[in-house]
């Protein structure tokens, strides 16, 4: 922004100095030099205001991606209006397209950093709702291993219970039978929470920071987190 403002003030500078387009004969309108020199500079400042209109609308359209077709705009603006100028011999100068090309480089580079900050604050964002929903997953996954854990023990005690009270051999083998299918689902459900739980700490386990990131968070805001990654400055 600083570059821009400056590049602004070379603007203005040579504007002030008549040096930003150039005559290259002095004209006379009925004999009168003073006459055309009136003229000279009516059309200079025609010439300058509708060049300096053009580059302003391109360096005001720039985005991150169309520097090349904004640079294309100016530079034919520059040609088209000089051949305006040539009857009367009038021409904008050089160095004031160059500054006008400095200025759109430097607005589209600024352009392609907010467009970069925004692509880094949407995959922070996006990080953010991965690391939550791997969160809601765990503990969910957790919350059902256990109440699965809990139903199949319930279960399990009051089979145990009926092989107890069974009075036929026929009942007693079919209750064992349902006592083996049950410890076998329970201890897969123990076998699921311990995975879970597993899970669950190594989403806790890692190394806490705290960023700022003001155009995500806005401005005096501040996210205490945690990365698992091994090299924590990543």
């Amino acid at each position: 922004k600083n570059k821009i403002l400056y590049v602004r003030d070379l603007h203005k500078q040579i504007i002030k100095n008549k040096t930003a387009a150039t005559c290259s004969i002095r004209w006379k309108i009925d004999g009168d030099l003073k006459k055309g020199k009136i003229m000279i500079e009516r059309n200079i400042k025609l010439m300058l205001k509708a060049f300096n209109g053009e580059a302003d609308s391109a360096i005001s359209s720039v985005r991150w991606n169309n520097y090349e077709q904004m640079l294309r705009r100016i530079r034919n603006s520059f040609i088209n209006i000089n051949k305006l100028g040539e009857p009367n011999l009038l021409s904008i100068s050089e160095y004031f397209r160059d500054l006008k090309e400095r200025e759109l480089m430097l607005a589209y580079e600024y352009q392609a950093k907010r467009q970069e900050e925004r692509d880094e604050q949407a995959q922070i964002r996006e990080q953010m709702r991965e690391e939550e929903r791997a969160r809601k997953e765990i503990e969910q996954a957790l919350k059902e291993a256990e109440d699965k854990e809990e139903k199949f023990k319930v279960a399990i005690d009051k089979v145990r219970l009926r092989i107890i009270q069974a009075k036929l051999d026929e009942q007693r083998a079919k209750y064992e039978a349902q006592l083996m299918e049950l410890e076998q689902k329970l201890k897969e459900a123990i076998e699921k929470k311990r995975r879970a739980q597993s899970m669950a700490e190594q989403t806790r386990r890692g190394h806490v920071y705290i960023i700022s990131n003001v155009g995500s968070f806005g401005d005096g805001v501040y996210k205490i987190g945690m990365t698992r990654r091994l090299e924590p400055f990543d």
